[in-house]
């Protein structure tokens, strides 16, 4: 039966009449009826056990209120016996920037490069560099302060392309075939060791006295893409090195967050510090600077000292498919 019918039905249906009643059950009866209904005892007052509490009515609010309570207890006891899902760890040793010496710096960063991602697949090593210091460039006036900014990409045969900025032009050269290639540093801290005091930079040797070890580690990371082994290495080998100290948290010329450790040295025959800086969450080589501490010798300086000699930024170090891949 439809909805339709069923009102209909409902709305011819007639409703008894007074007379109607009456003839059903006269009025004096009725009220006889009630009277007696209301004179007999309530189920409360008689025929119960007077010891028994009496019961009370639940108002539906507060039997609704019940349920819910129910409710949200049994929801926050589910909660509390589900497993707590664990925290992933961090590497060992990322976040450092304090320590008692450099050599526990050194190797909880050396810890925490070593847990990093592999380097992708790619033909090219990709290298973006920004050098800063003084020189000679072209259309200037004699010796100046101003930046350098690379781009290389390299292919194991040493095929690629170069991209330079400067503060007056920009070039841009392929590169063919050599017969060095690219250079594969060990990873093993004793082979490495040895093969810088041996190998010899792009025209002149890496320096090899102790408080020289700095500017060599700072050499091959600004020269090559540095896997996450051979970057744990070089850490670990720069901490067998006298002489090295923590600076501590810094910031460095591209903004970036970094620790410091440095060791004494000389520019140009003024007293320095040779400063490499680590990006704490990684362990990787940001960059390096000199920081000179006396004016003198005719070096250019930006600002009184100790002031920078000269700087240069890691800004970007991975492998790419293409000669104009520009990862960020």
């Amino acid at each position: 039966m439809s909805t339709r019918s069923a009102v209909d039905r409902m709305a011819a249906q007639r409703f008894p009449t007074d007379a109607d009643l009456e003839r059903i059950a006269p009025h004096t009866d009725r009220e006889r009826r009630l009277d007696a209904l209301l004179a007999q005892p309530r189920p409360t007052e008689a025929g119960r056990d007077p010891a028994l509490p009496v019961p009370s009515r639940r108002s539906p609010v507060l039997l609704a209120f019940a349920v819910v309570a129910i409710v949200v207890i049994g929801i926050v006891g589910g909660l509390r016996a589900l497993p707590q899902r664990p925290t992933p760890a961090a590497p060992p040793g990322c976040g450092t920037t304090q320590a008692p010496d450099a050599p526990t710096l050194l190797r909880a960063l050396a810890d925490c490069a070593q847990a990093q991602p592999a380097l992708p697949d790619g033909r090219f090593d990709y290298l973006h560099t920004l050098w800063w210091g003084p020189g000679l460039y072209e259309g200037g006036s004699g010796e100046e302060l101003g930046t350098v900014e690379t781009w290389t990409w390299t292919a194991p045969d040493g095929s690629g392309r170069k991209e330079s900025k400067t503060p007056r032009a920009t070039s841009s050269t392929d590169l063919g075939p050599t017969g060095r290639g690219r250079t594969d540093w060990p990873t093993d801290v004793a082979a490495l060791d040895a093969a810088i005091r041996d190998s010899r930079g792009h025209r002149t040797p890496l320096p090899a006295p102790e408080t020289e070890w700095i500017s060599a580690v700072a050499q091959i990371a600004s020269n090559t893409v540095v896997s996450p082994q051979l970057q744990a290495a070089l850490l670990r080998l720069l901490a067998t090195k006298p002489g090295v100290t923590v600076d501590g948290p810094v910031t460095d010329h591209a903004g970036r967050a970094g620790v410091a450790v440095s060791v004494g040295g000389e520019y140009a025959g003024l007293p320095a510090r040779h400063v490499l800086v680590l990006d704490p969450a990684t362990g990787r080589i940001l960059g390096t600077e000199e920081i000179v501490l006396a004016s003198g010798n005719g070096v250019l300086l930006a600002a009184p000292p100790p002031a920078p000699a000269h700087y240069t930024l890691i800004l970007g170090s991975t492998r790419v498919n293409t000669t104009t891949d520009k990862p960020q």
